[in-house]
C-alpha cells in the first residue's frame, strides 16, 4: 500500500512539473525595435535592460529592401503595450508600421522634432540649456558662442539653444546652411565672430573633414571647438558635455514604465540622460586657458591629460 502510495505521489509530482513546463512564457508588454545590431543599440539595449525587470521582447528590423509588413504583424500579434524604438530606421518603422501604439524614441535622431501625442522621446543630446552650463563651466567668461547648422536637421534645436542662450546672458550666433558645399565657408565665419565655436550633431554639417578643419582654425585662431561626442575631445576638441547610449537606454525604460502605469505619451517631456563634461586638458593649456579651479573636483567632469 505504501509502495502504491509513493508512486502515486511521484505521478502527480511528475504531472505538475509538466504543466509547469508547458505554461507558456508571460507575454512581453514591451517590446524592443533596433535598427540594426550596431554596438551602439547594443549599449542602448543593456541600459534599458538594467532598468527593466519584466519581459521584454527584442527585434531587429530587416535589412534595406526587404518587406517590414511581416515584422509588423508579427509585433501586433504579440500585442505589446508600448514599443521602444533604437535609433532612427526604427522609430521610423514605428511611427510608418505601428502608428497606432505608444512608442518612447531612444538614439532616433531627426525622429525627435516629428513625436506625435503617442510618442515619446530620449534626447539625442544633453538639452541645449544643459550643454550651454556646461559649457560655462569651462568657459566662465564666453559671451558670444558660434555655430554653424541646417535648418532642415538641427532648426529646432538652434531655436532652443537661442532662448537657453540669452537665459544665460550669451549671445548665440547661428549661421545656416543648405547643404556641404556651404560649410567649410560657415565655419570660418564662425570663428570671426565668436570666442568659441560649437559643433552640432548636424548630419549636413559634420564630417570628418570638417572635425579636421575646426581643429586647425582653433589652433591658428587660439579659440575652442566644443562638441557632442567624447572621441571629438580626444582628437583635439576643448570640451563635450555628452550622455552614454547606456545611460540613454535606462531613461527610455523609464519612460517606458511610465507609460504602461498610465501615463500619456504627448504628456511627458522629452527625458534627458545623465551627462558628462569631457575637456582635453592638453588643447585647455595650448589654448592658454586655465580651467577653473575645482572643475575636476566635480563627479560630472572628466579631465583628459596628455
Amino acid at each position: 500500500m505504501r509502495t502504491r502510495t509513493v508512486k502515486a505521489v511521484e505521478c502527480l509530482s511528475f504531472a505538475l512539473l509538466v504543466c509547469a513546463w508547458a505554461q507558456p512564457a508571460p507575454a512581453a508588454e514591451a517590446l524592443v525595435v533596433r535598427s540594426s545590431s550596431l554596438k551602439a543599440y547594443d549599449s542602448a539595449l543593456a541600459g534599458l535592460r538594467d532598468s527593466w525587470t519584466d519581459p521584454l521582447e527584442v527585434v531587429t528590423l530587416p535589412a534595406a529592401g526587404e518587406d517590414p509588413k511581416p515584422l509588423a504583424a508579427r509585433i501586433r500579434a504579440s500585442a505589446p503595450r508600448v514599443i521602444l524604438a533604437l535609433g532612427p530606421q526604427a522609430a521610423a518603422f514605428a511611427a510608418e508600421e505601428l502608428a497606432e501604439l505608444p512608442r518612447v524614441l531612444c538614439m532616433a535622431g531627426p525622429w525627435n522634432a516629428r513625436r506625435d501625442r503617442r510618442t515619446a522621446t530620449v534626447a539625442n543630446d544633453p538639452l541645449p540649456a544643459s550643454q550651454l552650463a556646461a559649457y560655462r563651466l569651462v568657459l566662465p567668461g564666453l559671451k558670444r558662442l558660434a555655430t554653424v547648422y541646417h535648418p532642415g536637421t538641427t532648426g529646432a534645436f538652434v531655436e532652443r539653444a537661442r532662448t537657453a542662450a540669452a537665459e544665460l546672458g550669451l549671445e548665440l550666433i547661428a549661421l545656416p546652411v543648405g547643404s556641404k558645399k556651404d560649410v567649410p565657408a560657415a565655419l570660418q565665419r564662425a570663428f570671426e565672430r565668436g570666442e568659441a565655436v560649437w559643433l552640432l550633431r548636424d548630419t549636413v554639417v559634420v564630417s570628418k573633414v570638417l572635425l579636421e578643419q575646426a581643429l586647425l582654425l582653433q589652433v591658428e585662431q587660439q579659440k575652442p571647438v566644443l562638441v557632442y561626442a567624447e572621441q571629438f575631445v580626444k582628437s583635439g576638441a576643448l570640451a563635450a558635455f555628452t550622455s552614454s547610449y547606456k545611460d540613454q537606454g535606462r531613461e527610455a525604460a523609464r519612460l517606458a514604465r511610465q507609460i504602461l502605469d498610465g501615463a500619456d505619451p504627448a504628456s511627458l517631456p522629452e527625458r534627458e540622460a545623465r551627462s558628462a563634461l569631457w575637456v582635453n586638458v592638453k588643447t585647455a593649456t595650448q589654448l592658454h586657458l586655465g580651467l577653473p579651479d575645482g572643475l575636476g573636483s566635480r563627479p560630472d567632469v572628466k579631465l583628459l591629460s596628455p
